[in-house]
């Protein structure tokens, strides 16, 4: 006897074998790859490993989001509006593990920000006919990129062309966010050397209100490894620290504390920079070193 099976039964049967017959060569997260190219063409921001690292999979979302392309490129408005609202509730659980990433956030928040900003408009409906209107044929080629991209299993191509689908509808989005931040720009390895030093002069300046970043970034070693163990400190950050976790924090401020004893050498040649940099270091270690020093921080938060 055959049993009948669901086409959404029938697309998971088949996702599955073709999961598991590739994942002894290489792992795709083909909902990660959709999206990451939808935020590439939208916010022209790189967010591939960023994704595929933290966003869960979903065969009923993928599923959704296929057919969403094809009501879209039929013109079938409402089952596109049904089936795009029907895929977006189905990926938004699937980014919780990306929300602890500052990138993502800034991000996830400039694109929503640009939707609810077009569409709260009172003449949107206006402004993107008269979009489509002045290049209907990058529209069509946009949805017919994104429709073909996703049937032959081509999935950032596919999350690039409707990105653009809707750059043609909506313009291009703006930015509220500092572009020049490195939670929108990931550091580059060849940059890691002077991350250091510009994570350290921007930080001191935002402490103290004086501004030596031109200074301490021109005279300051460069230091990869240094920004290795700062962006290991700052993980370590995070609610409800263990006492381990106190004590790693605790072990790569040490450590960076140690490097800037060196890193910091050819400095000394500039005595006001110098004189404000002792100045911070004393009053800092008065502060760590008083009594119940947990209580007077959760005192500070409170204030």
């Amino acid at each position: 006897k055959k049993v009948k099976m669901s086409l959404l039964e029938l697309f998971r049967n088949h996702v599955g074998h073709h999961i598991e017959h590739h994942r002894n060569i290489w792992h795709r997260n083909q909902l990660a790859e959709f999206y990451a190219g939808f935020y590439g063409s939208t916010m022209e921001v790189h967010m591939y490993h960023d994704l595929k690292s933290c966003m869960s999979e979903d065969d009923e979302a993928l599923y959704m989001w296929g057919k969403t392309l094809e009501h879209l490129a039929r013109g079938e408005e409402e089952l596109f509006q049904k089936t795009s609202g029907e895929a977006k509730q189905l990926s938004d659980p699937l980014f919780e593990a990306c929300k602890e990433s500052g990138k993502y956030a800034i991000v996830n928040q400039e694109l929503s920000q640009w939707f609810v900003d077009f569409w709260t408009q009172p003449d949107a409906i206006d402004q993107m006919m008269g979009n489509i209107e002045a290049h209907p044929m990058r529209v069509k080629l946009s949805v017919l990129g994104a429709r073909v991209a996703w049937a032959l299993g081509w999935y950032y191509p596919a999350g690039k062309a409707y990105g653009k689908f809707w750059r043609h509808l909506m313009g291009t989005p703006e930015w509220n966010a500092d572009l020049s931040s490195t939670k929108v720009h990931p550091i580059k390895s060849s940059d890691k050397a002077e991350a250091a030093a510009i994570l350290n002069s921007n930080s001191f300046y935002a402490l103290t209100g004086q501004d030596f970043r031109k200074e301490i970034q021109a005279c300051v070693i460069p230091d990869a490894l240094e920004f290795e163990v700062l962006d290991a400190m700052i993980g370590e950050l995070k609610d409800g620290m263990t006492k381990e976790d106190k004590m790693t924090f605790l072990k790569y401020l040490e450590a960076a504390k140690t490097m800037d004893k060196f890193n910091y050498g050819p400095c000394e040649g500039n005595k006001e920079l110098i004189s404000a940099l002792t100045d911070f270091v004393e009053d800092s270690d008065m502060f760590w070193k008083q009594k119940d020093i947990e209580g007077v921080i959760a005192g500070n938060i409170e204030a």
